[in-house]
């Protein structure tokens, strides 16, 4: 049996349709398309762990069909509101109980709880992430995590002695005396902003609060 046909198979058992799969995966409709007919033998890049993990089985399973490559559990991640990808957003109250959920869990590999999604709104992200993308987020506390230069971020802004809580998404980029929040984006209003390492005042504190493991696009 080919990979092909297990795609198929795996999609016809858990009642996924292709456009399913695409917002599941984040791969592009008309790719899973040509997979589903079986057009392409080898998908670039990492396609096949994210087709795998939209199915909940593992890439071995998927390219190979091998009986020990068993289907990974995975527990749903809760949905924590939406993230600017332009100007800063307020934020909503993170610890309210969410109201909907993915299905899975693209990353198992970080602790439970520290996984969660944003829904991007605007533009600024959109070569990457265009509106109406899921951003599974990775909590860098509650995960103890390290953010690397030219990581895709949520940035996290108190202002009014953290009266006022933002949020926006964006690109780091380490620069000499700070970094630059950069965006990706096909609108030239967005440019990259400059933050200080030594700017932090009481009434405006700038810190990275997660960091984007998958994009997974609307489709």
């Amino acid at each position: 049996m080919s990979w092909h046909q297990r795609l198929r198979d795996l999609a016809t058992t858990k009642s996924l349709s292709m456009a399913d799969i695409s917002r599941l995966s984040g791969v592009p409709y008309d790719s899973v398309n040509k997979y589903m007919r079986g057009d392409i033998d080898k998908p670039r890049g990492n396609t096949l762990e994210k087709l795998a993990l939209a199915l909940d089985t593992t890439r071995l399973f998927l390219q190979e069909g091998l009986t020990d490559a068993k289907v990974m559990p995975s527990k749903p991640i809760p949905f924590r509101g939406e993230v600017a990808a332009g100007i800063w957003l307020e934020a909503g109250d993170l610890s309210l109980e969410p109201e909907r959920y993915l299905p899975f869990n693209p990353a198992p590999q970080f602790p439970d709880g520290s996984v969660y999604c944003l829904t991007v709104r605007g533009d600024s992200m959109d070569r990457v992430a265009p509106e109406g993308s899921t951003l599974v987020c990775v909590d860098t506390y509650a995960a103890g995590i390290a953010i690397r230069d030219q990581d895709m971020v949520i940035v996290e802004r108190q202002r009014e002695q953290g009266g006022l809580i933002e949020v926006t998404a964006k690109r780091v980029r380490q620069v000499p005396g700070g970094y630059e929040l950069v965006p990706e984006s096909t609108n030239p209003r967005w440019q990259p902003v400059f933050l200080s390492s030594q700017s932090k005042t009481p009434d405006d504190v700038v810190r990275v609060i997660a960091r984007v493991e998958y994009v997974l696009l609307k489709p």
